[in-house]
């Protein structure tokens, strides 16, 4: 168990919810960036199950996660039991202003029209000095079914996410990119499944409803989950973490994780 929730973070018994492996690869960059990081409140901003989030409250964060899917807000009442560091609320409350210490947003600014709006108001909610801890998939080249089975209106180009965090009101932008070579030879494997769903009618969903979905259905994963936990499947995720940040400062990879420091008094 403890090899398992080394290299996948925790999960859900029963396949209720588990890790993706191009979750298990952004998560290992998101452990970098917050690496010796001061103990502080965290906000993630689209949650989804909550595992991360769990994560930190038993690593001393206080936690508060926003997720407006039932069953996301469902699993993180799991992962949270027991904890008295870690809440998961449906929608934000009006008292945040420059309250946390980081903000965290995993994969949601790609389900957001206005994603410029969407990310100076969660600014605002961080302390000045307080960090931004975001990702988003990388490049419209990769565009594929899985980005309209999930709900997105885009994918990145470094420089479209160097932008939109600056223009949020972020400084000392540091953007490096995650899942190469693993997620990439993945990532045409869950098009196709994804295709095939979406040629079936079984994901006819509008955009709320695909987005509320992405983060919890697991039903591929689930069924490959016993392939990716033996001792081979960790090995070749364990191998694929350290590959891939060789290349994090690359264009390659399927994804971006980043951060930014909101400005305080000294700037």
């Amino acid at each position: 168990m403890q090899a398992l929730q080394s290299a996948f973070g925790p999960y859900l018994s029963d396949n209720m919810w588990v890790p993706a492996p191009r979750y298990a690869l952004r998560r290992a960059s998101i452990l970098d960036a917050m690496k010796n990081k001061e103990r502080g409140e965290i906000l993630e901003v689209g949650c989804a199950t909550g595992a991360l989030l769990s994560e930190f409250a038993d690593r001393g964060f206080k936690a508060t996660g926003v997720e407006m899917s039932q069953e996301g807000r469902r699993c993180a009442d799991i992962f949270s039991v027991g904890s008295r560091d870690m809440t998961v609320l449906e929608s934000p409350r009006a008292d945040w202003r420059e309250h946390f210490a980081y903000l965290f947003s995993f994969e949601v600014l790609e389900h957001i029209e206005d994603d410029l709006e969407a990310l100076s108001r969660w600014v605002d909610w961080v302390k000045p000095g307080g960090t931004a801890v975001l990702s988003v998939p990388a490049h419209m080249k990769l565009w594929g079914a899985t980005d309209e089975y999930a709900g997105h209106y885009r994918r990145y180009s470094k420089q479209q996410l160097q932008d939109l965090m600056s223009h949020a009101g972020l400084v000392d932008i540091s953007i490096e990119a995650y899942g190469f070579p693993v997620s990439n030879i993945i990532e045409p494997f869950r098009n196709a499944h994804h295709k095939r769903r979406l040629k079936q009618g079984v994901a006819d969903l509008g955009m709320k409803e695909a987005t509320e979905n992405s983060g919890v259905d697991r039903g591929l994963e689930s069924r490959l989950f016993p392939l990716m936990t033996s001792f081979p499947g960790r090995q070749l995720l364990e191998l694929g973490t350290k590959v891939q940040r060789l290349f994090r400062n690359t264009e390659l990879g399927t994804g971006w994780v980043a951060t930014g420091r909101k400005p305080d008094a000294r700037d």
